[in-house]
């Protein structure tokens, strides 16, 4: 009777690595999914990687929905560029971001 309790147990803990498995294929193929995102959205993608095994949507979803919400392309125009003070001087900068794709 000890001899089948002790396989049930290894059965058991045999069923746990697989859904861990399982889980940490989905993440792997869930981060290759989302590699683009990541890239966009700069900082190590070594960051990206754990924090997407660990946590899985709830990392990128964030990081996606922000990207969306400014296009991820921010455009810069300058208007004007006047004489450049010498190096060391403290200038003031004006710059007008336009998150538009096609600014006007």
């Amino acid at each position: 009777q000890l001899l089948v309790e002790r396989h049930a147990q290894c059965r058991e803990i045999g069923e746990g690595q697989q859904a861990a498995a399982v889980k940490a294929v989905a993440h792997l193929v869930e981060f290759l999914v989302k590699r683009s995102v990541f890239e966009r959205a700069g900082g190590s993608m070594g960051h990206h990687f754990v924090q997407t095994m660990i946590y899985g949507l709830f990392h990128w979803t964030p990081i996606e929905e922000r990207l969306a919400a400014v296009h991820a392309h921010p455009v810069t125009t300058v208007v004007e560029v006047a004489e450049l003070p010498p190096p060391g001087t403290l200038v003031a900068l004006g710059a007008t971001v336009d998150n538009r794709k096609d600014p006007r």
